[in-house]
């Protein structure tokens, strides 16, 4: 291509940056991304009949799923004695699940034995049957392949069973799921529901979903006496049940998921993926155990009732717990292994990867892979296709149609290295798992140190890397920060590192330079920034301390209603000097009231005076935005209002919503953020950026984003270090979001929209508020926005790698969901600034025509 062209070409990439950007996600996004996300291709109704010698293993069958109960509690014989004390009598299976630990997702897994998708989480609350056949469907006559079964089936349970089982004719489900804040009533009933049908010996194969532990886990953790009560009563309960399961039937009692202290799950976690099921029968082994994957419930299931073996389940059967001859294990293993032959097959057939060198004679179990998914040859074509199109693009835009001096050839060779090898380091996470992590680390902490540190060269000292640094052309940062944006393994919790050592710096030197205000806004961010790069540690220390900060900020103990209280108190007058510019006032005083009262409608957990203060929320909100057009003056009606209603009402919508911690660290940032934007940061407004000066440009892609994941790190919702202080394979992760707020207006039954809305609007609003307080001190908001739209081309161009390596899948999917919810407030907030500029133009005219 001609300089000529190559200049034309940068121009109208300069000019339209977000359409060229869009345009490059358009195949990876309707090629790649179905492929990787959406539900993957099994072999439905392909089954293996059971082998002559063998018969069913018992007169009936249950399965009894306690929700949110891991292994740490179920083998507790502390906690869960009564169940405990039936182990001798069968056996233990210490199982693991998939790496997506929802209700859902884990049910699905141990009722059909078919492995997830990676978009399976994404619709937890509405994931439906997978399609062919299974245990359930196949005793009950209305699986793909007709079985001619002697058997009943019921289910009763949660409206996981239901979405999965409910629209089935043969098969009978009752539902009763009560709504996430029934904690005991719907166990009661299942159990009631279980007597009824024993009683009337209505059904010989029942699956039971118990789900009150998880809610309790949800609503206060499990380290507080709710669990533990609650496990005592579910205890209690399964062991009424099993008093009254008829003879010579087999029982298996399991869990889906663990949970951790603060009860959330949905991450891989060991403690949320390990799990026991308990198992006794007339064929069973007393005091047995063996090891596997919670896919083996399925295939027991299946041997116990001697039916068809679908070759979709993914699983294997626990012989070593059957007491049956060695003959017709044997045959049950060779069935077992004739069906996962043929699944390897099929997969071979679809040009997924599978075992290839395997053989229907000889049984190699270790050579059939647990959780592999597939990768294709078209996805990594786009896949090189977009990281070369981007590459080009780079080199185009910073004026380089071709290297001509040394200096140039010398920071494109290092530009195409470096990108190949965060390339290829995705291609190969399956040998060195580690290297993405540590790559996004650095990246992070280079891109902040960089942008945000002091932007005066220093000539006194350079040693030999500064040199040669700065015998590069000036543009190279340009290429740098694309690489770092651009890759989608980047570990933005890297960046509070050098951000705490930046801002502390700033504090404690030239003092003299510095205002009250200045000082205090440095002190508070050098503060949380600090807290934020030492208590998120959970993997590494055993505890997430800024998770118990968040916990701590709900009135449900005198701690927690003393610590809510006390930092209410503080935030407000702090929050107010910091915002006014003036010393404390009663203003202040006002705003943490406002806060306290709403921290006692949050302690007394009545859903109409919940409804009520939301309505008054919402006006407070709107009386403040409508201050920002000028349209409400508190003057006409003698009332001095403080400055930034809108702001705290939203303060008072987190105290409701995700309690005490979580709106004053949201307060105390967006105030600290208004100080530093007209003092320390201000160079970045000022400063003009060109090809030779990307500084400015780049700070101001990389300010909003560090603020924001300093903001979601202070919610207890990331995650630091892990053993051998190495980066966490999935730093952004929804399985710790805090579902308490769902509660808030509606708290003996909220229905699932409501919840979704709680606790993702305030969120929203967060967010936008804290890219709108940037944005009200000057600061473009279009280079944020194009660092995000540049992160998400990354993401979706390395989702071809994704398949084979779930953790990394879901990594890419939650970095995806994130700048797509991040653009989201970018965009909401350039909205609101521009209703305001045309209201605020429309009074202008109304009074010069007056």
């Amino acid at each position: 291509m001609s300089d000529t062209k190559s200049s034309q070409v940068a121009d109208l990439i300069r000019k339209r940056p977000f359409a060229f950007l869009a345009l490059m996600l358009i195949i990876p996004l309707f090629v790649t991304a179905p492929h990787v996300l959406l539900d993957s291709e099994t072999p439905q109704g392909i089954i293996i009949q059971p082998p002559e010698i063998h018969d069913p293993l018992s007169d009936g069958f249950i399965l009894i799923i306690l929700d949110g109960v891991g292994e740490n509690w179920m083998l507790d014989e502390v906690n869960m004695p009564l169940l405990n004390e039936r182990r001798e009598t069968g056996a233990t299976l210490n199982l693991r699940t998939g790496p997506l630990t929802l209700s859902a997702t884990c049910v699905s897994e141990i009722m059909n034995g078919v492995p997830n998708s990676p978009s399976d989480g994404l619709r937890n609350f509405n994931l439906e049957h997978p399609g062919g056949d299974d245990a359930w469907t196949l005793a009950s006559e209305i699986g793909v392949s007709s079985t001619n079964s002697p058997y009943n089936v019921g289910l009763v349970g949660s409206y996981v069973y239901g979405n999965m089982y409910g629209d089935m004719e043969n098969l009978d489900f009752i539902d009763t799921f009560l709504g996430h804040a029934d904690y005991y009533q719907g166990d009661e009933d299942t159990a009631e529901v279980l007597f009824r049908w024993f009683e009337n010996d209505s059904y010989n194969v029942i699956g039971a979903h118990f789900s009150g532990p998880d809610k309790v886990g949800h609503r206060w953790g499990t380290t507080g006496e709710k669990y533990s009560e609650k496990i005592t009563h579910i205890d209690g309960l399964i062991d009424e049940v099993l008093d009254e399961v008829p003879e010579n039937w087999t029982i298996i009692v399991t869990a889906d998921h663990g949970m951790t202290k603060l009860g959330t799950h949905g991450s891989s976690q060991d403690v949320t993926r390990e799990v026991a099921a308990l198992v006794w029968g007339p064929q069973i082994i007393p005091g047995s155990q063996s090891e596997g994957h919670q896919r083996d419930i399925p295939a027991l299931s299946i041997a116990v009732l001697d039916l068809p073996f679908p070759v979709q389940l993914h699983g294997q059967i626990p012989l070593d717990i059957l007491n049956i001859s060695a003959v017709e294990r044997n045959e049950l293993e060779k069935w077992n292994w004739q069906a996962a032959y043929e699944r390897q097959i099929f997969l071979q057939s679809i040009d997924r990867p599978a075992a290839k060198d395997i053989s229907p004679d000889i049984i190699e179990w270790e050579k059939i892979p647990i959780d592999a998914e597939f990768t294709r040859f078209i996805d990594l074509l786009i896949s090189a296709s977009t990281w070369s199109l981007l590459a080009a693009s780079a080199i185009l835009l910073i004026g380089m149609g071709s290297p001509k001096t040394i200096e140039e050839r010398r920071v494109t060779s290092i530009f195409i290295t470096v990108l190949t090898i965060m390339i290829l380091s995705h291609a190969f996470i399956g040998y060195v798992t580690i290297i993405p992590r540590l790559i996004g680390a650095f990246s992070s902490l280079w891109i902040v140190w960089w942008t945000l540190s002091n932007y005066q060269k220093n000539s006194n000292k350079e040693g030999k890397i500064v040199k040669w640094v700065n015998s590069m052309p000036e543009w190279w940062p340009w290429l740098a920060a694309a690489l770092v944006l651009s890759f989608g393994s980047i570990r933005l919790w890297f960046t509070l590192i050098p951000l705490t050592w930046i801002v502390l710096s700033q504090r404690f030197r030239n003092k003299q330079f510095q205002n009250k205000n200045e000082k205090l806004a440095l002190s508070i961010l050098g503060f949380i920034s600090l807290l934020g790069i030492t208590g998120v540690h959970e993997r590494l220390v055993g505890e997430h301390w800024v998770l118990h900060l968040v916990q701590l900020g709900w009135p449900e103990n005198n701690t927690g209603l003393l610590f809510s209280i006390l930092i209410l108190s503080i935030t407000g007058p702090v929050y107010n000097y910091l915002s006014s510019e003036k010393e404390f006032s009663k203003q202040g005083i006002f705003i943490s009231i406002w806060l306290l009262l709403i921290l006692f409608v949050n302690w007394l957990e009545i859903s109409n005076i919940d409804l009520l203060t939301l309505l008054i929320i919402l006006f407070v909100g709107i009386i403040g935005l409508l201050q920002r057009t000028n349209i409400f003056f508190g003057q006409l009606l003698n009332i001095k209002l403080p400055k930034e209603l809108d702001i705290i009402a939203l303060g008072g919508f987190l105290v409701l919503t995700w309690g005490a911690w979580s709106a004053s660290i949201t307060l105390l940032l967006i105030s600290s953020i208004d100080v530093l934007m007209r003092t320390q940061w201000k160079w970045i407004t000022l400063e003009k950026y060109d090809l030779k000066n990307p500084k400015p440009f780049i700070a101001a892609a990389v300010l909003p984003l560090v603020m924001w994941i300093l903001w979601w790190t202070m919610l207890g919702q990331v995650n630091g270090l892990e053993a051998w202080a190495l980066p966490h394979p999935r730093e952004l992760d929804p399985g710790r979001i805090v579902v308490k707020g769902g509660y808030v207006g509606a708290r003996d039954n909220p229905p699932t929209e409501w919840m979704s809305l709680l606790i993702a609007l305030p969120l929203l609003l967060s967010s936008t508020a804290i890219v709108s307080k940037l944005r009200q001190r000057n600061l473009s908001l279009r280079p944020y926005a194009l660092a995000l739209s540049l992160q998400l081309v990354g993401c979706f161009a390395t989702l071809a790698f994704a398949p084979p390596f779930p953790r990394l899948v879901f990594s890419l999917t939650w970095n995806i969901v994130f700048s797509i919810f991040q653009i989201l407030a970018v965009l909401f907030s350039l909205s609101l600034e521009s209703t305001n500029k045309k209201i605020n133009q429309m009074n202008i005219k109304i009074i010069i025509s007056d």
